[in-house]
């Protein structure tokens, strides 16, 4: 699963498809609309190759669902308002923060529980144009 259909949350969202994992995308309710209706495209800008995929939406992240992981890509600012959800989502083992934690990000393990609580950078820059996410990789 990924919270957050922004840059970031696209592309891991359709790699993660493309590699054959079932991955469920959490958005806002008019991303999550246009989602739905014209799929989530990304495009490699170092290959230019465009990769789309129809995956499930959701528009909130509800306290029985069932994942492996997820992968939490909303804006830093964002973080607080999502905390309370992941918490009730006991139902999901691992959940990994693929924001910039220049700041410090130990707050993010106490409500969570530190055994769930994976912080990661995300490794990916690009904006979306035209409903395609266009994407670089940072090594």
């Amino acid at each position: 699963m990924v919270l957050g259909a922004g840059v970031q949350g696209t592309v891991f969202a359709v790699r993660l498809a493309n590699a054959g994992h079932a991955v469920t995308l959490i958005a806002r309710p008019q991303q999550a609309a246009e989602l739905r209706r014209r799929g989530a495209a990304i495009q490699d800008l170092k290959t230019m190759r465009i990769s789309t995929q129809a995956l499930p939406v959701l528009e909130r992240l509800s306290p029985d669902l069932i994942a492996d992981v997820c992968l939490v890509t909303v804006r830093r600012e964002q973080i607080d308002a999502v905390i309370p959800a992941l918490a009730a989502a006991k139902q999901i083992p691992r959940i990994v923060f693929l924001v910039n934690h220049a700041n410090g990000s130990d707050g993010l393990r106490e409500p969570l529980g530190r055994a769930r609580t994976v912080l990661a950078f995300p490794g990916i820059a690009g904006a979306c144009e035209d409903g395609i996410v266009r994407y670089i990789d940072i090594p």
